[in-house]
């Protein structure tokens, strides 16, 4: 599933709803050129009040090969602190591997990489809360 760079906001969320996805590789002239996520939606196109999705796609393509091993794919994702990778073959997109994809592989490091992306890096919990009542 892939996005052309001219798609508006409104086609991509339908994308990622109607096929339970957040990250779309977008082409253009059926070349990916980068890809665009749903937190990118969130966190940036929507604060700044625009539906351009130009200006927000990540050009930095982390990519594999077809051939490569597991671990080969899990240490890019660390290295990287993504969550998904696309797969190439022969410079061509034949597929994109999460890393709940990865989640039934068998390693004791899994875990590490998975606290190495998901890491709070900028969150910090102030002492200073002063909260009286807690409903739910």
């Amino acid at each position: 599933i892939t996005k052309d760079v001219n798609s508006s906001l409104e086609e991509i969320a339908s994308t990622f709803k109607n096929f339970d996805i957040g990250f779309l590789p977008i082409t253009e002239n059926d070349k990916v050129i980068g890809v665009l996520t749903d937190r990118d939606i969130v966190v940036k196109m929507l604060p700044n009040n625009d539906t351009n999705i130009k200006s927000y796609i990540n050009s930095n393509i982390i990519k594999v090969n077809v051939n490569s091993s597991i671990q080969d794919v899990l240490d890019l994702m660390k290295e990287h602190k993504v969550k998904r990778v696309i797969v190439e073959e022969n410079n061509l997109m034949v597929g994109i591997v999460s890393l709940s994809d990865l989640l039934e592989y068998d390693d004791e490091n899994i875990m590490n990489i998975i606290k190495t992306i998901f890491y709070p890096e900028k969150n910090y919990i102030s002492d200073n809360v002063n909260i009286k009542e807690f409903y739910l």
